[in-house]
């Protein structure tokens, strides 16, 4: 017969990571997602940790389980993240909500463009990864870095529309 008490504490851990992620959400009044994903984390590892010492278990039991729950965990970051940031997401969730569906005007004063370039802007500011000039009223990039991986980034989408379509 297959052994399967190794996973009990790995599937406590995520349940409680995933549990405590969403209750701190909704209870939070900021609602800050990311702050609520980390506290999630934190608690599903300490539960794991505190698990794996008041059991008699195998160091490469609780080295597997680690590994298993970080990369969950890192999956459901990345699967939270575009829900949350997928600017299509949000609005279709905003037009699915409607009950007489929703006017260009409407979503235009919900996603106002120019307020959308600021925010990306200034975002990009505060990493360096641009610099504005005011003598010349310009926005620059700050490095090579960046600009050479958005190139690659972009490349490479050239590339995959070629082969997929």
């Amino acid at each position: 017969m297959l052994e399967i008490t190794w996973l009990h504490p790995l599937i406590i851990t995520i349940f409680t990571s995933v549990f405590t992620q969403v209750i701190f959400f909704r209870l939070s009044s900021d609602k800050n997602i990311y702050r609520s994903l980390i506290i999630g984390f934190l608690l599903g590892l300490s539960s794991l940790l505190i698990y794996s010492y008041f059991q008699p278990t195998k160091i490469s039991l609780l080295i597997g389980n680690l590994i298993i729950f970080v990369l969950f965990m890192y999956s459901y970051f990345h699967w939270i993240n575009m829900g949350e940031t997928a600017r299509r997401i949000r609005i279709l969730i905003e037009i699915g909500s409607a009950k007489n569906g929703m006017a260009l005007n409407e979503l235009e004063k919900k996603y106002p463009p120019e307020q959308i370039l600021g925010i990306r802007l200034k975002r990009l500011t505060i990493k360096n990864q641009i610099s504005f000039d005011e003598t010349t009223e310009c926005y620059y990039p700050k490095g090579k870095r960046m600009y050479s991986l958005s190139l690659a980034i972009k490349s490479y989408t050239k590339l995959m529309r070629k082969i997929l379509y």
